[in-house]
């Protein structure tokens, strides 16, 4: 089962503010392409790389394909052999 990960270049600066930790994580997402976002090739992540990139490719005003994402996310979970029963850690 795929656990939450940290936030590489956030670790080295943890006595930012949360404001200051809003403005570095909005400008990393600015520069970074759609591997850069989910992370290394090994982590469960790297199962999002299709979703990221059909959403990097969308104009501001495109309406998105949700039975397309719905789709990228089914077949995301599948591979980590998620039960798909709708019970989240929160609940």
């Amino acid at each position: 089962m795929c656990k939450g990960g940290e936030v590489d270049f956030l670790m080295t600066e943890l006595s930012l503010s949360r404001k200051e930790i809003f403005y570095k994580v909005r400008d990393y997402k600015a520069k970074a392409t759609p591997s850069q976002l989910v992370g290394p090739d090994n982590s469960c992540t790297w199962l999002l790389l299709d979703f990221v990139k059909y959403i990097y490719s969308l104009d501001f005003n495109s309406l998105p394909d949700y039975s397309k994402l719905n789709s990228y996310l089914l077949s995301a979970l599948r591979q980590i052999n998620s039960n798909l029963n709708f019970s989240y850690e929160w609940n």
